[in-house]
């Protein structure tokens, strides 16, 4: 998901995953400044709404998730 935001849409995000937080959840971490205007603010907004309907869809694989934790 960060790396569809970061490639197909052009926001940079980082993920905050386990052990900083509970094994299977993921915090996308972005940074907005004063630069930013309200078009950017509103684009951001539906880029999310877009990767939430893909991850809806199933078409993020969990798999590839699971292997970014740390155990």
């Amino acid at each position: 998901m960060a790396k569809d935001l970061r490639e197909n849409y052009k926001i940079f995000c980082s993920m905050v995953i386990y052990p900083v937080i509970p094994k299977g959840m993921i915090i996308f971490r972005i940074v907005s400044t004063a630069a930013h205007t309200m078009e950017d603010v509103e684009y951001t907004l539906k880029a999310f709404k877009e990767i939430k309907a893909k991850l809806d869809a199933g078409q993020y694989d969990g798999d590839d998730i699971a292997k970014m934790t740390i155990e």
